[in-house]
């Protein structure tokens, strides 16, 4: 899911040219694994969610939703086949990286930590962002929480395990629980065990949205924390495929797709967030400066 505080000033991490003006080392891979032609080859196993309304559901084996209009995006620009899908949870994606998926779409935050592989997790290029947004809370459409800054004194609040989400923006007087997927989170919610869902704020429309498989649940529309930028995860080691990627996700938001995808992924957005381009929607020229090749 989300992550947190992007550091652009990585320079320790990897020896840079004087100046390390950008984070995206554009140096030539030194052997074929780092060849865009060879590490695009089909198939391209890609590693994405199954329960994310809006960005990626698995319905008996067929895949959809923002992410993977992305990947699907990719594959034409890069001529691979399509679907080649696995799905990954946030406690797995980076060992699933350079194992059983080339590639990482699943609502993956951009952070220096992942980058240098902390906590056990091996390290992460990323391309990106091609998505931005802040954290927020979903709440039961009825409940006293549903309204601008609610008072959470005393409430119990739902986060994923192991999750980066900025809980420490919250009250310290709250109750908190963890679950391992986000829709264990929410059924807490609607089951009375817990009063709201903090994450990223996209991530909670989508399951807001999907009234039929979720219903009664709202966005409460208070954002906190600081921007999450969803990348595309890379192992490193193959600086020309990630460059390539790079250069297609700044493509991919010059052009209308990005908009339409959007658009059809999160139908109710443009009501609920009237400025939902200028929120969601990241400028093509800061994909070179965020995303992290070597």
């Amino acid at each position: 899911m989300s992550g947190r505080k992007i550091s652009i000033a990585v320079c320790a991490l990897v020896i840079l040219a004087p100046g390390c003006a950008s984070r995206t080392i554009k140096a030539a891979p030194t052997s074929s694994a780092g060849s865009p032609d060879t590490y695009f080859t089909a198939p391209v196993p890609i590693g994405v969610k199954a329960d994310q309304p809006g960005f990626s559901t698995d319905s008996n084996g067929v895949y959809a939703g923002f992410d993977i209009d992305l990947a699907h995006y990719l594959a034409d620009q890069l001529k691979f086949a399509r679907d080649s899908f696995q799905t990954v949870d946030d406690l797995n994606r980076a060992s699933a990286l350079g194992t059983r998926v080339r590639l990482v779409i699943a609502t993956y935050s951009i952070t220096s930590d992942r980058e240098a592989g902390t906590g056990g997790d091996p390290p992460v290029d990323f391309a990106g962002p091609y998505m931005k947004t802040p954290d927020g809370l979903l709440v039961k459409q009825n409940s006293a929480l549903a309204h601008d800054k609610p008072d959470l004194t005393g409430r119990t609040i739902c986060t994923l395990q192991g999750s980066t989400a900025a809980i420490a923006d919250l009250p310290a007087n709250i109750h908190k629980v963890s679950e391992p997927n986000y829709s264990g989170c929410v059924q807490d919610v609607e089951n009375g065990k817990a009063d709201a869902v903090f994450t990223d704020w996209l991530i909670l429309y989508g399951y807001a949205q999907d009234s039929a498989q979720y219903p009664g649940l709202v966005v409460e529309h208070t954002q906190y924390g600081s921007i999450n930028q969803y990348g595309i995860g890379i192992p490193p080691g193959h600086s020309g495929a990630c460059q390539e990627l790079v250069d297609k996700v700044t493509s991919f938001l010059k052009s209308d797709q990005w908009a339409t995808d959007f658009i059809n992924e999160f139908p109710g957005i443009r009501q609920a967030e009237p400025n939902w381009q200028q929120d969601f929607r990241p400028q093509s020229d800061t994909v070179s400066k965020a995303s992290y090749c070597r």
